[in-house]
């Protein structure tokens, strides 16, 4: 799998294509604060994720595997490689906004209450507007 930083509008394009047949927020994609990948098995887009960045905080996001690739284990590779970049960055955790914690448990994240995630987050469009207000906040420190 070949993972690329997205620019061009057309394959950002391809991304908003594959965050909606997912059922996913699109709306603010791409955005300003918003570095988005795509993944790729010959020129074949097969996921997504973003980085989110506000402030010193950062948001995971916008991670969708195309239906025929899912189930093959590139949901996991796809956080592994964003969370490569997030060490990078220096960050040392991150966050993601999910209706299904259950799948990040296994990958290491941890549950947190809305109100105890750091303020630039809440102020997020994901977090404010896109996501249900159910929808459940994790936290992963590297």
């Amino acid at each position: 799998m070949i993972a690329r930083k997205l620019t061009d509008k057309e394959e950002i394009g391809e991304i908003v294509d594959l965050l909606k047949d997912s059922g996913l927020p699109h709306l603010d994609i791409p955005g300003e604060d918003v570095s988005v990948y795509g993944f790729y098995e010959d020129n074949e887009l097969v996921a997504s994720g973003a980085i989110e960045y506000a402030d010193d905080f950062i948001l995971l996001r916008s991670l969708a595997v195309a239906d025929p690739h899912k189930n093959k284990g590139l949901g996991t590779k796809v956080v592994e490689y964003l969370e490569d970049l997030v060490t990078e960055s220096g960050c040392r955790y991150y966050y993601i906004i999910t209706e299904i914690p259950e799948y990040f448990k296994k990958m290491g994240f941890k549950v947190i209450q809305r109100q105890d995630c750091p303020e630039p987050i809440q102020q997020t469009a994901e977090f404010t507007t896109f996501c249900p207000e159910d929808a459940t906040v994790m936290k992963k420190t590297l």
